[in-house]
């Protein structure tokens, strides 16, 4: 890595911190994410299986850091409440939905068969 690239990657890393910190849906998403990586390891599910659940955790998490980012940068923007604004924050909140309920999916396939099968 150039060592130009180096500041950028660091505040990056200083901004993902700042969000685990200092949101409490993103410290929620990581606790259940790291639970649910903890529970395949005791189910001893497979390569496959294990790829699928990195995705989707990490899905769900990057989801929630952009939702993060757009919601700071709408109340940036427009500190007042604002309709359109509102749609917008409204929006991420959907993308996160949606991340979510592929997860849970992810999870039932997987993790049904093990615990009832």
């Amino acid at each position: 890595m150039p060592r130009r690239k180096l500041p950028n990657v660091l505040k990056a890393v200083e901004a993902l911190c700042y969000a685990v910190r200092s949101e409490e849906s993103i410290q929620t998403r990581l606790l259940v994410s790291v639970t649910i990586l903890g529970i395949a390891g005791y189910f001893k599910v497979t390569t496959s299986e294990w790829v699928a659940l990195l995705f989707v955790c990490g899905l769900v998490l990057i989801v929630e850091v952009i939702n993060t980012a757009l919601e700071e940068l709408c109340d940036k923007l427009h500190p007042a409440h604002d309709q359109q604004i509102g749609l917008v924050k409204d929006l991420g909140g959907a993308a996160s939905i949606l991340a979510g309920i592929l997860a849970i999916l992810t999870l039932a396939l997987i993790f049904i068969p093990k615990v009832f099968g």
